[in-house]
């Protein structure tokens, strides 16, 4: 599955694609995409509405458990005030791997590491 990406941080990528697009492709792959969370709400002032922007997205992502390794914005917001704007940003946690059932960190971290092994085995 071919992904245009933009990074967001060190962390962090983004794509433009819908959550039912990108779940349904995931899937057609074997691979499963969880949605455990309901979802919550940041809010982040800045100068400009790409700052307040900018720092309500990563605040946001900052929040999610280690457990999850994928979000989806529900919803964004700015609203601009005299000097500064005020951003709020929906997201819903979601978990993207391999298996239909939940597993430990530690075992989805080392299907992880197995798949980059056999990608690079694969590539020689």
């Amino acid at each position: 599955m071919s992904l245009e990406l933009t990074n967001v941080d060190q962390a962090w990528n983004s794509v433009a694609i819908s959550g039912w697009d990108l779940s349904t492709g995931i899937e057609s792959h074997g691979w499963h995409c969880m949605w455990l969370a309901a979802a919550f709400s940041r809010v982040s002032l800045g100068r400009t509405a790409e700052a307040a922007t900018a720092k309500v997205v990563k605040a946001g992502l900052d929040a999610l458990s280690t457990s999850f390794n994928a979000a989806e914005i529900d919803s964004l917001r700015v609203a601009s005030y005299r000097g500064f704007s005020v951003a709020r940003v929906t997201l819903h946690a979601r978990h993207i791997q391999r298996g239909a059932s939940l597993s430990p960190w530690t075992v989805r971290r080392k299907e992880l590491d197995d798949d980059q092994t056999i990608s690079t085995e694969l590539a020689r």
